[in-house]
């Protein structure tokens, strides 16, 4: 489980630790994870995150986007709180 966070300051602020078990030959990029808290609009809420996936594209990082929050105007389909991963695959994997 990912701890709660609060968006208080720059994105390098709101980065995950890599994980230690992973092999020593093995680069993991840091990973951002982003919480939509506002009731935005979909369309901007998506706006919001591929502003996001371009940022940690260019930074060399990974992204996980969470639409999960109850403030939130839209909800995921029955078993899956996310609303993203009932669009998009997480994490994504590139072809």
């Amino acid at each position: 489980a990912v701890p709660p966070f609060v968006a208080a300051g720059p994105l390098e602020d709101l980065l995950l630790p890599v994980p230690r078990c992973l092999p020593q030959s093995v680069v993991a990029p840091p990973i951002l994870v982003w919480r939509c808290k506002h009731a935005h609009g979909l369309f901007s809420m998506f706006s919001l995150a591929l502003g996001h996936a371009l940022t940690c594209e260019q930074k060399g990082w990974a992204l996980i986007v969470d639409w999960s929050g109850d403030e939130l105007l839209y909800k995921g389909p029955p078993g899956e709180p996310n609303l993203w991963h009932a669009f998009f695959q997480q994490p994504a994997v590139l072809v």
